[in-house]
């Protein structure tokens, strides 16, 4: 894989606090019909948001795609509201009682209340993407909720005999959880230019990155996912294999730097400038896992 230099993008697209700001006030608007109880906690939810990494792909593909900053905004808070959704049911399904050191939302308010916040921010994206004008509205609304249930597919799966579940099935539950969404931000800015099956390859390379970012996951948390009997990639093959520790630290390492080399090679397409945004991705996740 090549080395991309890729400060020009940056420069580009500066992630402000003003971008932020914005974003989330954008997410927030579109959750007020809930009442101001709701509003509080989604506010709350979104104190600790993480990197916003779905939310600055899409953005950033769709600007590059010559979409206006408006509509590149509203694209991307429909996707972080689809993730900050499944993060609010994922930590109540999972009874994690932190979420980025702080309260999940579900420990603060109480289970019932958080999952009528996370109902009010799928609900939110769904008003949020009738409100775009587009001609392709139909496919946008499709595709965004088709990646919502292969998303509750993936969480299903993971709830559902844990014990029964080898390396390749996991491969599925893995990607199904983590893909959709990742890939979403990919999407929403290419239905709306028409520019599938074109860009269908940006498409895959997102699912492929995405896929790498939870086997990364594994690789760092393996001792924690087995104290708590959660599934991961190492503890798997080590278990399919019975091989040393070691070994299938390294099995899964490779892997993932094959699926980056993969996703990186289709971002290749013809419209390089706009996959610049997910190939930075891609090559800030090797050099992670090149730390390894």
């Amino acid at each position: 894989m090549q080395t991309l230099k890729l400060e020009a993008v940056h420069e580009a697209h500066a992630f402000s606090t003003d971008f932020t700001a914005v974003l989330k006030q954008t997410m927030l608007e579109h959750c007020a019909s809930s009442g101001p109880q709701i509003v509080a906690m989604v506010q709350y939810h979104l104190e600790n948001s993480g990197s916003l990494k779905r939310a600055k792909l899409c953005y950033q593909t769709a600007t590059a795609l010559n979409i206006d900053e408006h509509t590149a905004l509203q694209f991307a808070a429909v996707v972080e509201l689809l993730h900050n959704a499944s993060l609010i049911h994922d930590d109540i399904q999972d009874q994690d009682t932190l979420r980025r050191h702080t309260p999940s939302l579900w420990v603060k308010y109480g289970e019932a209340l958080a999952l009528c916040a996370g109902d009010s921010m799928i609900v939110g994206a769904s008003l949020l993407l009738a409100q775009i004008r587009s001609t392709s509205s139909l496919p946008l609304q499709t595709r965004a909720f088709q990646a919502v249930q292969h998303t509750i597919r993936g969480q299903a799966a993971d709830l559902s005999e844990t014990d029964k579940i080898d390396c390749r099935s996991y491969r599925t539950i893995a990607f199904d959880k983590a893909a959709p969404l990742i890939q979403l931000s990919i999407y929403l800015p290419t239905l709306h230019l028409n520019l599938l099956p074109a860009l269908q390859p940006l498409v895959t390379a997102a699912g492929q990155f995405a896929l790498a970012y939870q086997l990364y996951d594994d690789i760092v948390d393996f001792e924690q996912d087995r104290q708590t009997n959660q599934l991961n990639a190492v503890n798997l093959h080590q278990q399919a294999s019975a091989a040393s520790l070691a070994y299938s630290q390294q099995a899964v390492i490779d892997e993932t730097q094959s699926l980056l080399a993969s996703a990186y090679q289709k971002c290749c397409v013809p419209q390089s400038g706009c996959a610049a945004p997910l190939q930075y991705l891609i090559c800030a996740l090797r050099d992670k896992v090149a730390e390894l």
